[in-house]
């Protein structure tokens, strides 16, 4: 079969929560129709989960063999975030450094590391299954961002096609040629299907230059109660009631449009922190003013560095190149300690590296408190 439609995509996303072992697999998720009946390969994935601090082994999805329309066909899917053994779930959402993948790109080391240690479980699963159509990868928060990871690696290592569905996902790698780039171009727009509540702060993580796929499209973004940040429009059950009953056509549709960016820099008003109109437009805003200075500046994001430190060192790099950059970043900084409640410069020469990741610092724990209650709220 072609695709899996919108509501049997969150409903696997939503129920493979219940699944933390082969019985509950077999018992409460298997007897679904577009499961094979015979147990023959089908199994749960446990993944590595946490940080150095706090390291542990956790039921993470399953992997499945299709029956009737999907004959032929094998599913991926992942949990999302739970706070489980002591909240290993959030320091990995947390691990915002980037890492190689096993295709080569650079993604989020958290999640990397998630889909890494169940690399070798899922390709043992595939190996053992014979004229393999399709590959459904699918998943929520945490495991929306695992399965963009698994999507990519099976449509590099499997002949076989590969769609991905993600509700509420995080982003995972970099736009420009990055990870989501090339997951873009190898897997095409319409094999991804992205689904988005508008005031949804998990899918706002990390920040740029961090970004979705696909990169180009529409994607499918799902009105939910206004436009202030709302932790209820990240529970899986929300996002099951906003997708029922529709085909994917139904759903597309063009985010709204966040104005000039070059005005809303200039602008020197308070903001909002608790829209996602604030958090969409800061996004729009240092993509816009990232986009700038690397036509001036050489920039190479490094593995094993932070985000916060690679962008401070950007940002300052661009400040020395000369006036027109530095009046860019100017503004970005200004609008961003006024965010955070933070003095603000009066000129570019103030600003210095240390600011810039006491800056980043202090914006990156103002969203990711958002996240942490909207995960607790799952």
């Amino acid at each position: 079969m072609g695709h899996v439609s919108p509501t049997i995509a969150s409903e696997m996303a939503n129920e493979v929560y219940l699944v933390h072992s082969e019985r509950e697999l077999n018992k409460l998720f298997l007897p679904r129709p577009e499961f094979s009946q015979e147990n023959r390969g089908n199994q749960t994935l446990t993944a590595q989960v946490g940080s150095r601090l706090l390291n542990t082994k956790d039921s993470f999805g399953i992997c499945a063999r299709g029956a009737g329309n999907f004959k032929g066909d094998l599913f991926l899917i992942f949990r999302g975030s739970t706070f489980a053994n002591y909240g290993a779930d959030w320091l990995t959402n947390a691990r915002i450094g980037v890492t190689t993948t096993s295709t080569g790109s650079l993604a989020h080391s958290g999640f990397n590391s998630i889909f890494q240690s169940m690399r070798g479980d899922i390709a043992t699963f595939i190996s053992q299954q014979k004229g393999v159509n399709t590959i459904h990868c699918i998943g929520h928060s945490l495991g929306g961002a695992v399965a963009n990871l698994a999507a990519d690696w099976v449509s590099h290592n499997v002949s076989a096609n590969v769609k991905l569905y993600t509700f509420g996902s995080p982003r995972v790698g970099f736009a420009d040629g990055g990870f989501a780039t090339k997951v873009t171009n190898t897997l095409l727009t319409e094999n991804i299907y992205r689904n988005f509540h508008g005031n949804d702060p998990v899918p706002m993580i990390p920040i740029f230059p961090y970004t979705h796929a696909p990169t180009s499209g529409h994607p499918y973004y799902l009105p939910y109660g206004g436009m202030s940040i709302s932790f209820s429009a990240h529970r899986m059950p929300n996002y099951i009631r906003s997708v029922s009953g529709k085909k994917w056509n139904e759903l597309i549709r063009p985010m709204p449009s966040t104005g000039s960016v070059k005005q809303w820099l200039e602008n020197s008003s308070a903001e909002n922190t608790n829209t996602s109109i604030f958090w969409n437009k800061l996004n729009n805003a240092m993509s816009y003013v990232i986009n700038k200075i690397i036509t001036g500046v050489s920039i190479t994001f490094i593995a094993g560095m932070t985000v916060v430190d690679q962008m401070a060192m950007l940002l300052k790099r661009a400040i020395d190149f000369g006036a027109e950059l530095s009046g860019w970043v100017l503004l970005l900084v200004r609008k961003l300690m006024r965010a955070v409640g933070m003095k603000v410069i009066e000129t570019a020469a103030d600003i210095t590296t240390a600011l810039l990741r006491m800056v980043f610092n202090r914006l990156v724990r103002r969203l990711y408190s958002h996240v942490k209650q909207a995960i607790n709220n799952i």
